[in-house]
Formats: structure tokens, C-alpha cells, sequence
């Protein structure tokens, strides 16, 4: 639970012309607008459809932004309306406004990815053939619409456990590991056909070969094809039943460790054949029998607030670079690759047992520790219920210090106090 500013006068900014974002939600797209603020930009907010995604709640802060607009589904109409605006960019906030952003920004001249690999970088099945044809993933998937193909194609596989996901999502929502053809065919059924996290019905199903390994998080920076790292994190994550593996925490890792070397390359032939050139970049990758491994991508900010912890932990800051990217391209021309550890940051992600409600009586706890920065937590008293994915985790916390050490403690403390259900009340 954080307190954010309210209505900060928007109409009398007006220097320059306005940047539209579209989709400004979670804990990471709505750090844009208040970046444009302090630069003295007027912000346009464009919603990508009538409804909002699935776990929007209050990270969407309608009075940080100077005007509205949204895409009734009429693109020619969406695109008359952002053009009054003369706007000097068009960026997405979260992956629901990617393809949109994408669209308009080509059709209105700016800098921009452009449509033509569009699909690839928000639709899992055209980016896992995209990247197995260039030689970058080894990863067996499939698409199928049928149980009879989902049958099919597990027996053909012949291995486990298997991932079964949504072609579209994001925060492991509706994403199962299985182990079994009954947990597949049980996912199936969970997903195809039905609406998923980003208000898109699943007209397929992805069945794709699940591989262990150590998952780091590679965030950059994108400016005329050069791209500049800004953060990289290793996740820890851990098994929850008939659901995907659960985001435990997040360790921000030097750009010195060994590991950043083994992956840069490859992260920078995944960036390039995704069509990646300008703007914010998330990937997902693994070391899986000492090879890097593209689980997933994304042409946006990386979730769960990174972006604004590895801020204050390193000299990059990912937002600016993002508007940079888009509004004073020059800064990347004296850029270096790169970042340097100002101090040590972790990301917990709290789990709920079961259903009951959250409750804040940690909080004055969490003070009392030197590493604490900050939490977002679910409202006291709204409900609970068993931690399955990125949405029904009961709220994160940011952890800052000079010492590693002292972080793995309070983390530690954080898990006691949550096993003893002084986060939430199940009963």
C-alpha cells in the first residue's frame, strides 16, 4: 500500500508536445507518467479497450494524466483522436498496449518498433517459431485447438513435465507445469476458449517442453537497434500445485558476475530477432546444461516495480532511458553498456495460504529493519486466496542495503512472519 500524488494540475504543464500512454498500469507502467511529469510533458493516457486487464485495481492513477482517451475497437477513429494531440511519442506502459502502441506510432510516423514484428514480440507461439528458426531456442512447442491434438502431441513429445500456457498473458497467470496427460488436458480446458488476462479469448493452446535451470530477468534500453542494459535479476521461484512455479523473490545481480557475460550476446541476438529497436525490453532466460534458453519476451518495461528498485540500486534508471529512447534519442550516442551496483536490492513476492483476508499488522515490523524500502500490499481486510501466479500473490516487498546479508535476513523473517499468517487471516 503506497501513497501516490493526486491531482497535480496537468493543464497547466503544457510544454512541448504530449506523449499518449498507452495502457499506464501495474507497478511498473505507471511509473511513466510521473517520469513526463517531471519533464515538464503532458501526458495523454490511451486504454486499449473498453475493460481493463485483469488485476489493474489502483495501480492505475487516472489524475496522472492530462487527458483520456480510449479504443472503442474503431482503429481509424483511435488513431483521428491520438493525432489531435500531436503527440511527440506513443509508448506502451504494460503488454495489453503493445501492439496497439506499435500500430499507431508507425501509422503517425514516430519512433517506433513497427507492425511487421508485432505478433512476434506478444504472441508466445509466433515468438517461440521465430526464435527456433534464427537458432536461438531449442525448445519443442506446439499450438492445439483439440484435446485430440494436445493427446496427440504429448505422446509424440514424450517427456515431462510440460508448460501449458496461454499464447498470450503475462505474470504466469493461467500458465500450468505439468506432469502428467491428465494435468495437460485438465490446462487445456482451463484455458482454451476462455478470456484471458489481457481481455483476449485463447483460440489455442501452447504445449511447450518445460526446462529447469537458473531464470534471470534481462532488462534493457533500446535506441536505433543499440541496445543498452539496464538491470538483469535472478529469480527464485518455487513449485505450487496445478499452477506454474510461484515468484519467491527477485535478486538484482551485479553487471560484473560472470553469468551477465555468458548472457549478454545471446540476449542482444534475442532483442534483434524479436525486431526489438527502440524502447524497453523484458526477457526471461535460462541456463539449462550450460546454454542460455529465451523463455519469454516483451517489448515493455519489466513487472512487479523493478524498474523503480533498480534505480535507486544502480546509475541506470530504466524509465528515463525509455523516454529517451523515444524523446532525446541523442543521450545513447555517449551511453555505455552497462550498469553499476549502487547497492544490493531484493524483490519478495508474498504468497497467500488460502482464503481469508490480508492483513497489515507486519507492517510496523517492516520498519523496524534496515533493509526495508518499501511494500505494496493488497488493501487490509480485501480477500485472499492460495498464491497461483503473478495476480494472487498478496503483495510485494522491496528490500535495499548495503549488505547482502543483511537483505537474505529480513527475507528470511519476512517468510517466518508470513508462515505464521501475520500477512493475511485464513480461517
Amino acid at each position: 500500500m503506497r501513497v501516490y500524488k493526486g491531482d497535480l494540475g496537468l493543464a497547466s504543464l503544457g510544454m512541448g508536445a504530449p506523449v499518449v500512454i498507452v495502457d499506464g498500469y501495474f507497478l511498473s507502467g505507471n511509473l511513466l507518467a510521473p517520469a513526463l511529469h517531471q519533464r515538464g510533458t503532458e501526458v495523454v493516457h490511451l486504454k486499449s479497450s473498453e475493460e481493463f486487464p485483469e488485476g489493474v485495481g489502483s495501480s492505475f492513477r487516472p489524475n496522472d494524466y492530462h487527458s483520456h482517451l480510449v479504443h472503442e475497437g474503431r482503429y481509424s477513429t483511435t488513431l483521428n483522436n491520438v493525432r489531435r494531440h500531436n503527440p511527440a511519442a506513443v509508448i506502451a506502459g504494460a503488454e495489453s498496449g503493445v501492439i496497439l502502441a506499435d500500430r499507431i506510432s508507425e501509422d503517425l510516423g514516430l519512433i517506433t518498433n513497427g507492425t511487421r514484428q508485432s505478433q512476434e514480440r506478444r504472441d508466445k507461439r509466433a515468438m517461440g517459431l521465430r526464435l527456433s528458426n534464427l537458432g536461438l531456442r531449442d525448445l519443442s512447442q506446439t499450438a492445439v485447438k483439440t484435446e485430440k491434438e494436445a493427446i496427440q502431441w504429448v505422446k509424440k513429445h514424450g517427456k515431462w513435465p510440460i508448460a501449458v500456457k496461454p499464447p498470450t498473458g503475462s505474470g504466469t497467470i493461467n500458465v500450468r507445469i505439468s506432469s502428467s496427460l491428465d494435468d495437460v488436458l485438465e490446462a487445456f480446458h482451463a484455458i482454451i476458449n476462455k478470456r484471458n488476462d489481457l481481455l483476449l479469448i485463447n483460440d489455442v493452446v501452447v504445449l511447450e517442453e518445460y526446462i529447469l535451470g537458473t531464470e534471470y530477468a534481462f532488462n534493457a534500453v533500446s535506441s536505433y537497434g543499440r541496445h543498452f542494459v539496464t538491470d538483469i535479476w535472478r529469480y527464485e521461484r518455487h513449485e505450487a500445485r496445478g499452477a506454474a512455479t510461484i515468484y519467491d523473490h527477485d535478486t538484482l545481480i551485479p553487471f560484473t558476475d560472470p553469468v551477465v557475460a555468458f548472457l549478454l550476446p545471446y540476449a542482444l541476438q534475442c532483442l534483434d530477432a524479436l525486431g526489438i529497436k527502440h524502447g524497453p525490453s523484458h526477457l526471461e532466460i535460462k541456463v539449462h546444461d550450460t546454454k542460455p534458453t529465451i523463455v519469454e519476451g516483451a517489448a515493455r518495461l519489466c513487472g512487479a516495480g523493478l524498474p523503480r528498485v533498480a534505480a535507486l540500486a544502480t546509475n541506470r534508471n530504466a524509465v528515463e532511458l525509455t523516454l529517451d529512447a523515444y524523446l532525446n534519442p541523442k543521450r545513447f550516442e555517449t551511453l555505455e553498456q552497462g550498469y553499476q551496483m549502487l547497492s544490493h536490492a531484493m524483490v519478495i513476492f508474498l504468497q497467500g495460504k488460502g482464503i481469508g483476508t490480508v492483513s497489515h499488522q507486519c507492517l510496523p515490523l517492516l520498519n523496524c529493519f534496515a533493509a526495508f524500502h518499501a511494500a505494496n500490499i493488497r488493501d487490509e481486510g480485501s480477500q485472499t486466496r492460495l498464491t497461483i501466479d503473478g495476480d494472487t500473490v498478496l503483495g510485494i516487498v522491496e528490500l535495499l542495503h548495503d549488505d547482502p546479508q543483511t537483505i537474505k535476513l529480513m527475507c528470511k523473517s519476512i517468510r517466518f512472519w508470513e508462515k505464521w499468517g501475520l500477512f493475511e487471516n485464513v480461517g
